[in-house]
């Protein structure tokens, strides 16, 4: 079992760096955007159908259509707005990746039923409900020069993959609380 609490500890540690590496690859896009206007002006940003996070790609020769945008045509304030809503996403992958790796450190060490590892639990699936909040909701406002038209939109579809890891994680921290409770009635008995 150890072999195994070692591997998953080991991925829990790749998947917060890398979590960190989007985070910063994130910022230096933002602010090499803010700073050079003109480095943004071959990028398209892809609207996924359904409030799922936006795909950001280079495409030189690409033209807007109902399904892309230039980054260019994008305001100051709905970069940062979307960059902030990607920022959120980000920053509560880092802290489940967080309580992920403390659970590990906990089960390797045989504190299984701990209470921290329940608290870790629901701190997990709280923070799953508001990505899913996050992730349902998405408004985009740009403007199209080829019709001199500021459009914007509002979609929403509910994000069930975080969803189901809320759920999940409630599940595991009443399992971890039954668990405790049986724990605690087995140390009194001996």
């Amino acid at each position: 079992m150890s072999k195994n609490i070692t591997l998953a500890l080991s991925f829990a540690q790749i998947f917060k760096w890398i979590v960190i590496a989007l985070f910063i690859l994130m910022t230096a896009f933002l602010l090499t955007s803010l700073l050079a206007p003109d480095f943004i002006s071959d990028y398209m940003l892809e609207i996924v159908k359904g409030g799922g996070p936006y795909n950001i790609f280079k495409c030189e020769d690409c033209q807007d259509n109902d399904m892309t945008v230039h980054l260019s045509s994008l305001g100051t304030g709905m970069l940062f707005w979307i960059f902030l809503m990607m920022g959120l996403r980000i920053g509560l992958l880092y802290l489940i990746s967080l309580e992920t790796i403390q659970v590990l450190k906990n089960v390797r060490d045989l504190n299984t039923f701990y209470e921290g590892n329940i608290s870790s639990f629901r701190k997990m699936a709280v923070w799953g409900l508001i990505m899913a909040v996050l992730g349902s909701f998405s408004f985009l406002s740009y403007f199209n020069a080829d019709q001199n038209q500021v459009f914007e939109r509002l979609s929403f579809s509910p994000a069930l993959g975080a969803i189901g890891f809320s759920l999940a994680c409630f599940v595991l921290a009443e399992v971890f609380k039954e668990g405790r409770v049986l724990q605690e009635d087995k140390e009194s008995i001996l």
